[in-house]
Formats: C-alpha cells, structure tokens, sequence
C-alpha cells in the first residue's frame, strides 16, 4: 500500500514537472521586428559556407579534368540554393531585424562597404571574375533592402 502511494506520488511529479513552462519569457518590446537566433545566424553561414566550398571544389575538379561544364547540373543546383537563402532573406525582411553584425556572422567579410552598402562578389576558383554579387543597403544599424544580380562572366572577358 505504501509502495503504491509513493509510486502515485512520483508519477505525479513526473508528469506535473513535464507540463511545466521550461525557459525564459520573452521580453516585451517596442520593435515589431524579431531578431534571427544564432542557431539560424549559424545555420545560414554553414549553409552559405558549403555552397561556396562545393562549386569551388566543382570548378577545380573540371579544370582537373578539362571538361567545362562536366557538372553544371550540381552547381546550379547549389545555385539555386544560394538564390533561395537570398530571397527568403529578401522576403522576410520586413519582419526581420537584420542587423550589420548578422550580415557579417553569415557572409563574412563585404568585397566592397560604404555607409550605407555593404557588397558582396561571389568568385569560383582562379576565375578574377564574380559569378553572383550581393548587395545589402544598410540604415543606420539595419539592412533595409537586399539584391542580388548573376553576372555573365563570359561577357566580361
């Protein structure tokens, strides 16, 4: 009988504890914009970083091996997904408070800043010629707008 009602008892606080509220409260403030969390400041970055290694590694395999475009179905795969980051960046804007540092922490450091500019040029291996450029126009301490434009390089040589 006993056993019974300390087993009862720990159940009980088994099951009281599970439906607890665990973390802090969220802070009321003025902004309407949330800021990203560094798990997707982090994810972002990781993501922004492999896309960057593989087309490389893929631009150096083919000159390896002398045959252009040997895998173009890949790298406009990993295109595509570095242009997918970028809208859905450019989409949420308007509820995101991105912020320089964030910038920073997920592409690193700006090919060309200004005030009110920060940009970005995308360049494969040995190419001297930027492939997508990136440009985010800056507030004060905010990003207010972000393009990106694909360049043909072919063009420029």
């Amino acid at each position: 009988m006993l056993n019974r009602i300390i087993y009862f008892l720990l159940l009980q606080f088994l099951f009281l504890s599970a439906f607890a509220q665990k973390g802090i409260e969220a802070k009321v403030s003025d902004n309407p914009k949330r800021k990203l969390t560094k798990t997707e400041i982090k994810f972002m970055s990781l993501k922004f970083d492999s896309i960057k290694f593989n087309i490389n590694r893929m631009v150096m395999f083919e000159k390896e091996l002398r045959q252009r475009n040997y895998y173009l179905n890949e790298k406009t795969a990993l295109l595509d997904e570095l242009i997918a980051i970028l809208k859905s960046l450019q989409e949420s804007i308007e509820v995101i408070n991105l912020e320089k540092k964030d910038v920073k922490q997920i592409f690193g450091r700006p090919n060309i800043h200004s005030v009110s500019h920060y940009i970005y040029q995308l360049e494969t291996f040995k190419s001297n010629c930027p492939f997508i450029e990136i440009d985010f126009e800056i507030g004060e301490l905010n990003v207010t707008k972000i393009q990106y434009k694909i360049i043909d390089c072919e063009r420029m040589k």
